[in-house]
């Protein structure tokens, strides 16, 4: 798992739905590695805003053919 490469995938992606990428971990142990994406704003982040970046994230993710099936959210 490349951190820098899910990065890339998603960063332009959540700065169109109006947040920014915070920080990213990739925790877990190589057979079960999960995501987490730290995203803020300045208007401060809502569940929405979380809900709606975490669907687009896993939607991305899965049509990357690297980690289509290896990642939780």
């Amino acid at each position: 798992m490349d951190k820098e490469h899910i990065e890339t995938l998603i960063r332009r992606d959540i700065k169109a739905l109006g947040c920014d990428i915070w920080g990213l971990e990739l925790i877990g142990s190589i057979t079960n590695p999960t995501l987490r994406v730290f995203i803020d704003n300045d208007q401060g982040i809502t569940v929405k805003d979380c809900e709606k970046v975490s669907k687009h994230i896993s939607k991305v993710i899965e049509a990357d053919e690297l980690y289509s099936n290896s990642l939780n959210f």
